[in-house]
């Protein structure tokens, strides 16, 4: 007897029982060879989704990371859950990651302008600001980060060098 793993695209393998057990198997560990081999086929074909979707991740991030911008996203609460693009250091020098922390508190002190923008975003305040640091003018348009239901689950920002 032999039971096929298929995922919806390819066989990836087979259950094999040696002929001289298939007598003894019964009608219920037969089911049991059925459900595991579909049981197999779901864990790999979610594995295989999961690999692609690491490996589409990280092109986005490399894309991210070289792109002239800053990208700055934060749940309703304010902390940080992806800052990236490479103008981030033109922003930020301190080697202390923003992932993590509470950007009012963060820009409160060297960005107050961008605090603001940070509370105002997630009660559906979108806009864009200007500011300066150093020598080099940005430009902020920012507003609420929307969760798959539609509801506001924080904001999402977008920097530009302006000058």
């Amino acid at each position: 007897m032999a039971v096929p793993i298929v995922t919806a695209r390819r066989t990836l393998g087979v259950i094999t029982v040696a002929p001289d057990a298939v007598g003894a198997l019964q009608p219920s560990h037969a089911n049991a060879l059925e459900t595991f081999a579909a049981n197999a086929a779901g864990a790999m074909l979610t594995h295989d989704l999961i690999a692609q979707l690491r490996a589409g991740e990280a092109r986005l991030r490399g894309v991210l990371q070289g792109a002239p911008v800053v990208i700055l996203s934060s749940d309703r609460r304010a902390i940080c859950t992806y800052a990236g693009g490479s103008l981030l250091r033109a922003l930020w020098s301190d080697p202390t990651p923003l992932v993590g922390q509470n950007l009012t508190s963060v820009f409160r002190v060297v960005l107050p302008m961008l605090a603001q923008a940070v509370r105002d975003a997630p009660d559906g305040e979108t806009s864009e600001i200007a500011f300066t640091v150093g020598p080099r003018s940005f430009r902020m348009r920012y507003g609420p980060l929307q969760g798959d239901a539609g509801s506001v689950g924080g904001m999402i920002g977008v920097v530009v060098e302006s000058g």
